[in-house]
């Protein structure tokens, strides 16, 4: 995708059809076949960007400033070539109430995670998804986070994988090699 326009990749559709990336605020996507057209995914006078795709590809999560607040919301994810309008299932749905970024969905699509802004906590709100009907459960803290610059949750949700940022540096680790010589031979 050649353009001058700055542009943020953010997430990959887990068939691996479709990137999603922030450009100008906005949210777009990517088809990986095809013409390869871009198209929106939300546009809006307000700041988008952070997008994450459901695993079930049917819905994307985003960080917006709409409220005057950065908040985590939702939409369908409807491609051109379903024949049906972006966003034609209608609705846009915000999660968060007390701010949020970085929007990651458990792999069974049955919870919507993200960090408060401070990024300090991880916060999750369970959703329920019936055809095109989208509901979230009120968000609550999952558990505070050490300094961390980026997080993930294990494909059956028992852990996370949080990168730290400014902890002390680990102990020094010594290798000690040919350590079978120093066996006593019997």
């Amino acid at each position: 995708l050649e353009s001058n326009r700055l542009k943020e990749p953010d997430d990959w559709s887990a068939d691996g059809r479709y990137l999603l990336y922030a450009q100008e605020g906005d949210i777009w996507a990517l088809p990986l076949f095809g013409e390869r057209k871009p198209f929106p995914v939300v546009q809006s006078p307000f700041f988008e960007s952070l997008a994450s795709f459901s695993r079930d590809g049917q819905w994307v999560a985003y960080s917006s400033d709409e409220s005057g607040t950065t908040e985590i919301y939702v939409v369908p994810f409807s491609p051109p070539e379903s024949g049906a309008a972006t966003n034609s299932r209608g609705g846009k749905w915000q999660v968060s109430t007390s701010g949020g970024v970085l929007p990651f969905w458990r792999r069974d699509g049955k919870e919507l995670l993200y960090t408060d802004l401070a990024e300090t906590s991880i916060m999750s709100a369970e959703i329920t998804t019936t055809g095109p009907e989208f509901k979230s459960g009120t968000a609550h803290q999952l558990f505070k986070l050490p300094h961390q610059k980026g997080v993930d949750m294990t494909a059956d949700g028992k852990r996370f994988l949080i990168k730290a940022v400014g902890q002390e540096p680990p102990a020094p680790m010594t290798v000690l090699t040919n350590w079978t010589s120093g066996l006593s031979q019997k």
